[in-house]
């Protein structure tokens, strides 16, 4: 009887909260095949095992790692391939595919196969690809890590392991989106110049920078430094370095005391006035970084813009960028109203709302979201960010048809009500998939009864 190979596998079920997850494991194991030894061994559950004549076909994803020894490996998108030392490979829902160990080396093989919506989103977005199923990761050792450690996961089956083997596959991807976009480009000039620029953008971050001249001091084309940078990071060089700068002016504020303005300084805003509008304004993005079609809308109110003291008549469709306030008029008027549409109802959102209105007189606003009201206590004060003070925030907020709706006013009569911004935090129920959606735009807004 010919010896059994040296192997460890498991089989898992899904449970609705392992699908709400986001991404789940199905199988995962290891197996070492010697020179000469069947392939693929049997054991596996119908549905799994194949023959290298027929092939097969999933109906999940797998990721397949190569670690010792060679092979080939076919796929009906990809077509054939050769499998080295080092090499991972991926299957697809759908795909037929087969794969062998070469008799003349054998092959050491670690796997997993996962599924669920988190994948199958990046297989839409193009993250994954049937048509590159062959890569070669960059950081082997690491990669070889998370398997060891998936390995010990499940054979140790503690507490909430099912939501640690899908974590540890979403870092799994995350390699192979990297290796893919290595394969994409070998050019290591521009990756060690862009490696450089980040690195200069994180050591000025308490002051504005020239991005020509970053550029001569990289020894670069200033058109080249921006073509690569985007193709990089994903984000212009100008949104890189005001994301960093954001970052770092949240990190000061959050649980602070210190003052705008010192805020202002120490992340290069010269006038903190300016900082103040970039800090709660700016391009509403998706969890990916791209502009999405939220819109905002008004009503019930007319528009005083204090800086040219006029009334501009599009302000109820258009994100304002500079101080506009807002007035209605005549008493025990209407409640304004705002509304956020084009969202996703599938995602909670967090929302934030802000009511500094600039040095105007102060007063305290009310805000009402989904039949919760909230008061801005000190709506003038705009020293520094106090929550239920000169912001209130609503978590968890479900969408109606795509859009949150809600009014606000002054909290007492003949008072005015500022309302000078949002911000929208989007839940997407996937892990690692959380993200910021910056403020949909500054709106200096006030609202009197006369």
């Amino acid at each position: 009887m010919a010896n059994l190979p040296d192997t460890y596998f498991r089989y898992f079920p899904v449970s609705p909260m392992d699908e709400d997850w986001g991404i789940h494991v199905t199988t995962a194991g290891y197996v070492s095949i010697e020179p000469g030894a069947e392939y693929p061994p049997p054991g596996h559950p119908k549905g799994y095992a194949f023959f290298w004549q027929h092939g097969r076909i999933l109906h999940e994803f797998q990721l397949h790692y190569i670690t010792r020894g060679a092979g080939e490996f076919e796929s009906e998108t990809g077509g054939k391939k050769q499998i080295e030392t080092g090499n991972i490979f991926l299957l697809f829902p759908g795909e037929w595919h087969r794969y062998m160990a070469d008799p003349a080396s054998g092959w050491r093989e670690y796997w997993v196969g996962f599924g669920g919506a988190y994948a199958t989103r990046l297989l839409r977005k193009g993250f994954l690809s049937p048509r590159t199923p062959v890569l070669k990761p960059r950081a082997e050792h690491a990669l070889l890590e998370l398997f060891t450690g998936l390995i010990g996961e499940m054979r140790a089956e503690r507490l909430g392991f099912a939501q640690i083997l899908a974590a540890t596959t979403s870092l799994m991807l995350a390699m192979v989106h990297a290796a893919a976009r290595a394969g994409e480009s070998v050019d290591t000039h521009a990756e060690t110049v862009i490696r450089r620029a980040k690195a200069l953008l994180h050591e000025r971050l308490n002051q504005p920078v020239e991005l020509k001249a970053l550029a001569d001091e990289l020894q670069v084309g200033y058109a080249w430094l921006r073509r690569n940078f985007r193709y990089h990071t994903g984000l212009a060089l100008h949104q890189y370095h005001l994301q960093l700068r954001i970052n770092r002016a949240m990190h000061l504020l959050s649980g602070t005391t210190v003052a705008i303005k010192e805020v202002a300084d120490q992340t290069g805003f010269e006038d903190p006035h300016y900082f103040s509008r970039v800090f709660i304004s700016g391009p509403l993005l998706t969890s990916t970084g791209a502009p999405t079609a939220v819109t905002f809308t008004l009503g019930n109110f007319n528009a005083y813009d204090a800086a040219s003291d006029n009334k501009p008549a599009a302000v109820a469709t258009a994100l304002m960028s500079d101080f506009v306030y807002q007035q209605q008029q005549g008493t025990g008027g209407p409640d304004s109203t705002f509304s956020i549409n084009n969202l996703n109802s599938a995602f909670t959102y967090d929302i934030y709302l802000y009511a500094q209105n600039g040095g105007y007189a102060q007063t305290a606003t009310t805000f009402t979201i989904s039949g919760s009201t909230k008061v801005a206590t000190n709506a003038g004060d705009i020293s520094n960010f106090v929550e239920n003070t000169n912001y209130v925030r609503y978590t968890g907020i479900v969408p109606n048809a795509g859009t949150i709706s809600g009014v606000f006013n002054d909290a007492a009569p003949n008072n005015n009500a500022g309302f000078n911004g949002l911000q929208i935090v989007e839940q997407v129920p996937e892990p690692t998939a959380i993200s910021l959606l910056a403020v949909a735009g500054l709106l200096a807004l006030r609202r009197r009864r006369a």
